[in-house]
């Protein structure tokens, strides 16, 4: 995956990050810090993610556990809907049992709530420097 210039018309873009969650004052403080470093973001709330990715080059998901209900038949089907795609989740709770396998095979990076812009910065370019 490469995070570098994705768009031939506007080169200074990494990527697309979609970030999925209910709460439109969280999203916002996240995608001005994307915005600085030249992500383009698109916030969904909590339907139309797979109409989405369906017609996107999403390369990275942002999912807010707490405000999108999840099991483990949600990302095995989005991994083989979209394998390249890295999945980062939020929630409040540091622990979720019932998303142990997702956790081990299908999820980047698990961050806790409130989430710092500076490290899913970080994390991001992490994905960038693995990929190259």
């Amino acid at each position: 995956m490469n995070l570098k210039p994705a768009r031939e018309g506007n080169p200074t873009v990494k990527t697309d990050i979609t970030i999925v969650d209910s709460s439109e004052a969280s999203v916002r403080s996240l995608e001005k810090a994307l915005a600085e470093k030249q992500y383009r973001v698109t916030w969904l709330g909590k339907t139309g993610l797979e109409n989405h990715l369906r017609q996107s080059d999403c390369r990275i998901l942002i999912l807010d556990l707490d405000s999108v209900p999840v099991d483990i038949l949600f990302f095995r089907h989005l991994m083989r809907s979209h394998p390249g795609m890295k999945i980062i989740v939020v929630s409040r709770h540091p622990y979720h049992p019932e998303l142990e396998e997702a956790m081990s095979r299908h999820i980047f990076a698990s961050i806790s709530k409130p989430v710092d812009p500076d490290e899913i910065v970080f994390l991001l370019k992490n994905i960038s420097d693995s990929s190259d």
